[in-house]
């Protein structure tokens, strides 16, 4: 299977069914109790990977603290997804700064899309990141869902039993939260080339 392992936001969410080290504790009559110690994450740190509290939190109940935090986030970043059928680079054509790499591949039945982007602004208020996937011809647009934030950057990741190869145009949008299911701003877009 092309898949080394699940993807950056899964394992985000498995940080949460993690707990910390538990040291036994002796007091003077002997009893044995339990207390938990757990490393901070400092906020120069925090700043520096753009992470949230929910996720500082996370990583600290797992173990993780400044002098680890490197190696496990590089870790994490290196198991996502496995070679593509189809890939590209995504530019930022909103004027900002922001990148991306998106690839997907089809087998045993199964279409998988993996997206993530660098330098990303957390979008205000009331507005959301949406990827979109393009044929065009015939045309057809859709959506892969909302991007999520996880280990300061953010992803799309879709997957479909249908056989979605031929939608070779990756596009992330900035979408306001009113219902509308058309695309809105366009802030990255790539095209998918054959591997």
């Amino acid at each position: 299977m092309k898949f080394k392992a699940i993807a950056i936001a899964t394992a985000l969410l498995a940080l949460t069914a993690c707990t910390a080290t538990d040291t036994p504790v002796l007091t003077t009559d002997e009893t044995p109790q339990i207390t938990t110690t757990q490393p901070t994450i400092s906020e120069a740190t925090m700043l520096k990977h753009n992470l949230t509290e929910e996720e500082i939190i996370a990583l600290e109940e797992m173990g993780i603290a400044d002098e680890s935090i490197e190696a496990w986030i590089d870790e994490q970043k290196s198991m996502g997804p496995g070679p593509f059928d189809f890939s590209g680079e995504l530019a930022d054509v909103s004027g900002g700064i922001a990148t991306g790499t998106v690839g997907a591949y089809y087998e045993e039945g199964g279409y998988m899309l993996f997206a993530e982007f660098k330098d990303l602004p957390h979008p205000e208020e009331g507005f959301f990141y949406e990827g979109w996937i393009v044929r065009n011809s015939p045309l057809s647009v859709l959506s892969t869902g909302k991007a999520v934030r996880s280990l300061g950057d953010y992803h799309n990741n879709f997957t479909s039993s249908e056989n979605l190869l031929d939608h070779d145009f990756y596009v992330l949008t900035l979408e306001p939260d009113d219902g509308n299911p058309e695309p809105a701003d366009h802030i990255l877009e790539g095209t998918m080339i054959k591997e």
